[in-house]
This record gives structure tokens, sequence and C-alpha cells, in this order.
């Protein structure tokens, strides 16, 4: 719900047809559905997000520590959340479909926590 993304980022991935966008920084795992486009958080490296705003684009939410664990078959994406422990807490299939990603990737000053810079590629998947 970031009014950026939703104002200038979210336009271009269904423009370009992009079906997963992962990004992470949040300090939680999400998964949001835009239409055919799947956003995808996984940010829960760090301490969790105590609340979380569920929006009705929501598939899944939650603040906790873990990771996004993604495999690429023939026909589809697999995306799974894990928590801290090894729990699969969440599962989901992207099908191919000329499957293209969005990743953003943002760096982290160690001194001030702050983002210095912030870059987003895309990965097309044939």
């Amino acid at each position: 719900d970031t009014p950026y993304l939703v104002e200038h980022i979210l336009p271009l991935l269904k423009k370009y047809k992009v079906q997963a966008y992962f990004n992470g920084h949040d300090h939680d795992l999400q998964h949001l559905q835009a239409g055919t486009v799947n956003l995808f958080c996984s940010g829960g490296g760090s301490k969790p997000r105590a609340k979380i705003k569920e929006l009705p684009q929501t598939k899944f939410a939650k603040g906790c520590s873990g990771f996004a664990a993604v495999s690429l078959q023939p026909d589809k994406m697999d995306v799974q959340m894990v928590d801290d422990k090894g729990n699969k807490l969440y599962a989901f299939a992207v099908p191919r479909n000329a499957l293209m990603l969005m990743v953003r990737l943002s760096l982290r000053c160690r001194a001030s926590r702050r983002c210095v810079s912030t870059r987003e590629t895309h990965v097309r998947i044939l």
C-alpha cells in the first residue's frame, strides 16, 4: 500500500505482464495479488513486525522471522514462505506464462541502517 509503488511501479508491472515481484525489508512475510501480479515480500530476516495491515489483495501475511524459498518448474514457479524454525507456513504456485519477474534489491548502510541504494531488475524466464 506504499503510494509510490501503487502509483508508479504497479502500472509498469501490469503493462509488461510481470507475474511476480519480490521485495524485502518489511520485516515480515507476505503474498499479495493485484490482478495477475503476485507481490511477494520476504523481509523476515530481523526483528519481525508486530502488526501487519491486511488489504483485500492479501493472500498471506505473517510478522515472523523467515524467508521465501522459490523453485522453478517447467510449467510454474513454486513459492514457499518458511519460518526461522523451518516450518512451511504458506505455499503458492505461479503458473508459467513466459514468466517475468521483477526483483527489487536494496542496499543498506550498516552504520546508519538506512537504505542507500535501490535497484530493480527484470528477469525473464523462457
